[in-house]
């Protein structure tokens, strides 16, 4: 009897810690922000993800004018991964449906994403960082 009831205990504490490992699984997201200046424009980036789906939120601004004069672009996006350096992001209802981001490790925190691999532009590059939780 005693067997049986250390092998239910057993079988209950694994069940709850499988239950809070996924629970713990689905809550991890991350942000990443950075900013990028050039002679034409500068750009100001942040990334959130969780699970499967990036927002993306990205403000243009001209260098040398008042910073009141920018342009805010808003994106959301759900990511699959493609290869170790890149994922493609996808969404119908945007108008870009589908495109390919691939991203270059410079540290353990700072990254450069370039969208579509064919451009691989200073206008379509980001230079993004892990924010500190």
């Amino acid at each position: 009897m005693m067997k049986k009831f250390r092998f239910a205990t057993c079988v209950a504490l694994l069940l709850c810690l499988n239950v809070m490992i996924i629970w713990a699984t689905k809550q991890q997201s991350s942000t990443w922000s950075g900013h990028v200046e050039s002679s034409m424009h500068n750009k100001t980036t942040q990334i959130d993800q969780h699970q499967d789906d990036l927002t993306i939120r990205v403000v243009y601004y001209i260098p040398q004018t008042l910073r009141l004069d920018y342009e805010n672009r808003y994106f959301e996006y759900a990511f699959s991964q493609r290869t170790p350096n890149s994922y493609i992001i996808t969404n119908d209802k945007m108008d870009i449906k589908l495109s390919l981001h691939r991203f270059f490790a410079l540290d353990d925190q700072c990254t450069l994403l370039f969208r579509s691999p064919e451009r691989q532009s200073f206008a379509n590059m980001s230079l993004i960082c892990r924010a500190q939780n």
